[in-house]
């Protein structure tokens, strides 16, 4: 596992299966969090692969295995997230009989939209 994707769990709490195809999570990302160093400096901005990888980290915790992000479908990004921002990110879920996942994710701030992507994710070791 990348220290990213260790360092992305760290910061996730409250994994919660709404239903069969719903998850929600919150994440709160420390100052010191990987992702900022170097965007920027003096105005840390979680960078977007953060947030397409938190999703992910979701999905593999949920179904108890790796996935390799195959297609970013659609990737939208409305507001910036910085430093101990709580962001709520809602994932809907279909899997395909293969066992790839397809993923809509909406990342919110207090009810506000952060940002809506569409993912496809594959079984890493198949």
């Amino acid at each position: 596992m990348s220290q990213m994707s260790q360092e992305i769990i760290d910061c996730m709490s409250g994994l919660t299966e709404c239903d069969e195809q719903i998850l929600s999570a919150q994440f709160v990302f420390p100052k010191e969090f990987i992702g900022f160093q170097g965007h920027f400096d003096n105005n840390p901005i979680l960078p977007g692969i953060c947030k397409i990888r938190a999703v992910v980290v979701m999905c593999e915790k949920h179904y108890n295995k790796a996935f390799r992000l195959k297609e970013v479908v659609s990737a939208k990004y409305v507001a910036p997230v910085t430093y101990a921002q709580k962001i709520t990110v809602v994932c809907n879920l279909t899997t395909n009989k293969s066992g790839s996942v397809n993923v809509q994710a909406v990342i919110e701030d207090k009810e506000k939209k952060v940002a809506m992507l569409k993912l496809y994710l594959e079984n890493q070791n198949g």
